[in-house]
């Protein structure tokens, strides 16, 4: 769990500023944050389906997961794509330094 942690909340080394991280913080884990409530909003329509004995809760279900699983893929892709614009800008600023 505290990889986990780590891998949400903690800059990693190769992010080297700390305003940036914040705003890649918000374009990461907003997006996933609401993810996580329409996941939450069909759980809780499966639970109501399940209590008002309908007892076909496939369609509930599988939404749930799905956008669970949105979730979970966002905030990867979403840390894998800013790590290769920081490893872009980096290579652009070697190259600003070596030309001086």
């Amino acid at each position: 769990m505290s990889k986990l942690k780590s891998f949400i909340f903690k800059r990693p080394d190769w992010f080297k500023h700390e305003g940036y991280w914040r705003l890649a913080q918000v374009f990461r884990l907003g997006p996933a944050a609401t993810f996580l409530v329409f996941s939450g909003f069909f759980l809780v329509g499966m639970l109501f389906m399940i209590v008002s004995k309908d007892r076909d809760v496939t369609f509930a279900a599988g939404a749930s997961l799905g956008w669970l699983a949105g979730a979970i893929l966002y905030v990867i892709a979403a840390h894998w794509l800013i790590r290769l614009i920081v490893w872009i800008v980096e290579g652009f600023q070697s190259i600003d330094k070596a030309n001086q």
